[in-house]
């Protein structure tokens, strides 16, 4: 018995080195090259022309809200289409989209350098006439 192990062992071993051999003979024949890795480019085919694209939008409290797609795969980008379940479902991935909604309930606010509260439509409103009052 332990001869016969022995010997599926030598077998084995042979094998293994001949396969190797002509692998390595292979591997002799074929020339590397140095390949840049494949760029995966996130947005395919909008706005290329662009060096970077920026979306700027206004909601009002009576607009539906915004959709905004965040798998750059829609073909309404920027706005979903729900190309995000087939992307997730083929990627194993949970991306979905961004929404945005305005509401009559609540207002957004900052705090500016002086400790002032304000909101955004007044900042908005008054940057400048605000920073040349400090001055």
């Amino acid at each position: 018995m332990l001869h016969q192990k022995q010997m599926l062992i030598n077998a084995t071993s042979l094998l293994i080195v001949i396969y190797l051999s002509l692998c390595w003979g292979k591997l002799e024949d074929y020339e590397f090259q140095e390949i840049d890795p494949p760029v995966m480019r996130v947005n395919k085919h909008l706005y290329k022309s662009e060096d970077v694209v920026t979306n700027r939008f206004t909601v009002f409290p009576s607009d539906p809200p915004l959709v905004l797609c965040r798998c750059w795969e829609s073909k309404k980008f920027p706005l979903c289409d729900g190309a995000h379940r087939a992307h997730n479902e083929r990627n194993k991935d949970n991306i979905g989209p961004a929404i945005i909604s305005a509401s009559n309930k609540h207002n957004l606010y900052m705090n500016d350098t002086s400790g002032n509260e304000t909101n955004v439509a007044h900042a908005n409103e008054n940057w400048d006439s605000d920073d040349k009052k400090k001055k």
